[in-house]
C-alpha cells in the first residue's frame, strides 16, 4: 500500500508545485505595463468605452481577476459612476473552450457600483448589462482583439455567411457563446434614472447568485431600495427567473420590510428595452403606521396604528404617464394628531375631539391612471366625526379633491345654532356634512374649511392636510451617494 501511496503523493506534489510556478510565472506576465495596457486596450476596444484597471491577476482557480476597474470616463463631483468594481473575476468554459468556442463559466463581482440612465444613447456607446445582451447563438471574436496579449498571433481566416453551423468555424477564429452564465455578485450598488436624470430607483447592499440553464435562476438579496423622491424599502429578497429568449424577468416569492411590516408578491418586467414594461402584485401586512410615514420620507410622526394595503401596477419604467394601477390601504386602532385647520376648529368649536382624532376606521382606496393618482376614497372615521375626500391629484403635484366634514348627531345639536346653514344633511344616516375643498401642492396643500364653516374669507395656507394629519414631517434628505474613492488609474 505504501508503495502505491508513496508514487502518487510524489506525483501530486510535483504537480502543485508546477501549477504554483505556472502561476507565478502567469502573474509577473501580466503584471508587465505593457500587457497590462495591451489588455486594457483589448477590453476597451471589445466594449466600445473607456476601460481603467488597477491590477490584473491569475487566480489559481482558473480565472482571472481584474482589480479597481471603471468603464466609462472618471465620475465627477463624487456621483456614481457609469460601472466600476473592486473586483471582477473572469472564469472561462474550458471545456468549451477546447471546441473553439470562448464562453464565460462564471463572472463574480466584488462591490460593483453602477449607473445607468433609461434613454437611447448610440450603441456605439452602450455597455448593456448581462440580462439585457441579446448574443446570437454563435458568432465570431478575432483574436486580433487580444493581439499584443497572447502572442504570437494567430492568423485569421475570413467566416462565411453562415455563422450558425460548426463547418464555419475556420483556424484562428473561436465561437463567441450567447449561454449565460453562472453570477455571483456581491455588495452591489446600483441607481437607475429616466430620461430627465431623475431618480427611478437606487438600490445598496445588493447580493445576487444564479446561473442558466435554458433559462436562467437565481437569488437576490437588497438592504435597501429607494424608489422615487423617498419611498425606502429594507431588506428584499426574492428568487429571480430569466426567461431563456430573455424576454421576461420574474421576482418571483418576493418579501421585503417597509413601515416595520411584511410585503409579500411579484415583479415581472422586459429587461431588453430602453423603457422596460413591468407588472407588479403586492401585499402589505403589519405595518406600523408611524414608520411607514418615516419609509414615506413624512419623517418623524406621533401617529400609532396599523395598517395593511394592497397594490397592482403595470406601465413601463421610466415612461410615468404609461402607469397604471390601483391600491388600497387600511388603518387599525390609528391615533392620529389633526392637521393644524382641524385643531383650530376644535378650539373654536369647542370639540375636544379634533385635538387628538382616535379613528374606529382609516381607509384609502385609490387609482393609477396615465401616470396620475385618483383618490376614489380617503376615509377617516372616530365616535363622533368623519373626514371623507376624493379626487385627482394633478401631474404637477397639485390636489384637487372634494372633501366633507361629518357630524353626527350630537355634535350636530350642540352646533346647529352656530353653524346654522352651514350645515347641510349627508347621505350617511344620522350625519350632517360641511362641504370644502382641498388645492394646493401636496406637500402645502390649502383648504376652504374654516370658510365654508363660519363664513368668514381666511387667506393663506393652513397648514399641510395630509401631512399635518400625521403630524409634521421632516424635510426629505436626498440618499446618500458615497464619493468613488480615488483610486491611481
Amino acid at each position: 500500500m505504501r508503495r502505491i501511496a508513496k508514487p502518487i503523493l510524489v506525483i501530486f506534489a510535483v504537480v502543485t508545485v508546477v501549477y504554483t510556478l505556472l502561476t507565478a510565472a502567469l502573474n509577473l506576465y501580466l503584471h508587465l505595463p505593457e500587457k497590462k495596457e495591451a489588455l486594457r486596450g483589448a477590453l476597451s476596444s471589445f466594449l466600445r468605452m473607456p476601460v481603467s484597471l488597477d491590477s490584473v491577476f491569475w487566480v489559481p482557480s482558473g480565472g482571472i481577476r481584474f482589480n479597481g476597474v471603471l468603464l466609462g470616463d472618471p465620475p465627477r463631483d463624487g456621483k456614481m459612476p457609469r460601472f466600476s468594481a473592486s473586483a471582477v473575476t473572469l472564469y472561462l468554459d474550458y471545456p468549451k473552450l477546447l471546441r473553439g468556442m470562448i464562453s464565460l463559466g462564471k463572472i463574480r463581482i466584488v462591490h460593483p457600483r453602477m449607473q445607468y440612465s433609461l434613454v437611447k444613447p448610440p450603441a456605439a456607446a452602450v455597455m448593456a448589462p448581462v440580462s439585457s445582451v441579446q448574443l446570437p447563438r454563435s458568432s465570431t471574436i478575432s483574436p486580433d482583439a487580444l493581439q499584443g496579449v497572447i502572442s504570437p498571433k494567430i492568423p485569421s481566416k475570413p467566416s462565411p455567411p453562415d455563422m450558425h453551423s460548426a463547418e464555419s468555424m475556420q483556424p484562428g477564429t473561436f465561437q463567441l457563446s450567447g449561454e449565460l452564465p453562472k453570477v455571483s455578485i456581491s455588495q452591489g450598488e446600483f441607481l437607475l434614472k429616466d430620461d430627465h436624470g431623475t431618480r427611478i430607483v437606487y438600490l445598496n447592499g445588493v447580493d445576487l447568485a444564479g446561473e442558466g440553464n435554458g433559462s436562467w435562476n437565481g437569488l437576490i438579496r437588497i438592504h435597501r431600495a429607494v424608489i422615487g423622491k423617498g419611498l425606502t424599502i429594507r431588506e428584499i429578497h426574492s428568487a429571480l427567473t430569466l426567461s431563456g429568449n430573455r424576454d421576461e424577468l420574474l421576482f418571483k416569492e418576493l418579501t421585503a420590510q417597509i413601515g416595520g411590516g411584511q410585503l409579500r408578491g411579484s415583479v415581472t418586467l422586459n429587461p431588453l428595452p430602453s423603457q422596460p414594461p413591468y407588472s407588479a402584485t403586492l401585499k402589505l401586512s403589519g405595518a406600523s403606521l408611524k414608520e411607514l410615514l418615516e419609509d414615506l420620507s413624512y419623517g418623524p410622526s406621533s401617529a400609532e396604528g396599523s395598517v395593511t394595503g394592497e397594490l397592482t401596477l403595470s406601465g413601463s419604467a421610466g415612461a410615468p404617464s404609461s402607469m397604471e394601477g390601483s391600491g388600497s390601504l387600511l388603518g387599525k386602532e390609528a391615533v392620529i394628531e389633526p392637521a393644524d385647520f382641524l385643531k383650530q376648529i376644535g378650539q373654536l368649536l369647542q370639540i375636544d375631539e379634533l385635538q387628538l382624532l382616535r379613528l374606529t376606521e382609516a381607509k384609502s382606496l385609490f387609482r393609477i391612471v396615465r401616470g396620475n393618482m385618483v383618490i376614489d376614497d380617503l376615509l377617516l372615521r372616530s365616535r363622533n366625526i368623519i373626514l371623507r375626500a376624493k379626487g385627482p391629484v394633478r401631474p404637477t403635484g397639485e390636489l384637487d379633491l372634494e372633501a366633507r366634514l361629518l357630524l353626527n348627531e350630537k355634535l350636530t345639536g350642540r352646533l346647529r345654532g352656530i353653524l346654522g346653514p352651514q350645515l347641510g344633511q349627508a347621505p350617511e344616516p344620522g350625519y350632517s356634512q360641511v362641504l370644502f375643498h382641498i388645492s394646493g401642492d401636496s406637500s402645502h396643500p390649502r383648504t376652504d374649511l374654516l370658510e365654508r364653516l363660519t363664513g368668514i374669507r381666511i387667506g393663506g395656507d393652513l397648514g399641510g392636510l395630509l401631512q399635518g394629519i400625521f403630524g409634521h414631517p421632516s424635510p426629505r434628505t436626498p440618499v446618500p451617494q458615497p464619493a468613488t474613492p480615488a483610486t491611481n488609474r
